[in-house]
């Protein structure tokens, strides 16, 4: 029963409910637009052609929503995820910035827990 209780605070306390889903989206949206646009002009990172910092955490906070397969070692298999969560993986990977992430984990993350290396 403890747990189930502090998942109701961590809920109230986070907002996690349909209006609080609704603005992250919102916010979510706009990041990745923003990569995209930096993007658009055929650059490979964020500020250029090197790999940087802003590379790296633009990947990591992005995790959750894209689930690169080195993401997975920690909280599991995308397939042991509700089908909702599933297919909301699959929306944000297809975006410009969710396969901007991919490839981040893919090229600089030698595996699960190997360090981030700069190019």
């Amino acid at each position: 029963m403890v747990g189930r209780g502090l998942a109701g605070l961590i809920r109230r306390g986070l907002k996690i409910d349909d209006a609080g889903v609704a603005r992250s989206r919102v916010r979510l949206t706009a990041d990745f637009d923003e990569v995209a646009a930096r993007l658009a002009d055929g650059r490979r990172y964020l500020t250029g052609d090197a790999f940087t910092a802003a590379d790296l955490t633009f990947a990591a906070l992005a995790a959750p929503v894209v689930w690169p397969d080195a993401y997975a070692a920690f909280v599991g298999p995308l397939v042991e995820t509700p089908k909702a969560m599933q297919a909301l993986v699959a929306e944000w990977r297809a975006t410009v910035g969710g396969e901007f992430v991919l490839r981040m984990y893919a090229e600089h993350r030698g595996g699960a827990g190997a360090a981030v290396t700069a190019r």
